[in-house]
């Protein structure tokens, strides 16, 4: 992902648990909180 700077960031999540898409909006708000730095 590109942050607002033009600064290429790699991030990586893993959720190992058989529930693990309840984990999708957790990780979409990270991400746009770490777009917007």
């Amino acid at each position: 992902m590109l942050d607002q700077g033009g600064r290429r960031w790699i991030v990586v999540f893993l959720i190992n648990d058989p529930k693990a898409r309840l984990g999708k909006p957790a990780i979409d708000a990270l991400l746009q909180w770490l777009a917007e730095r």
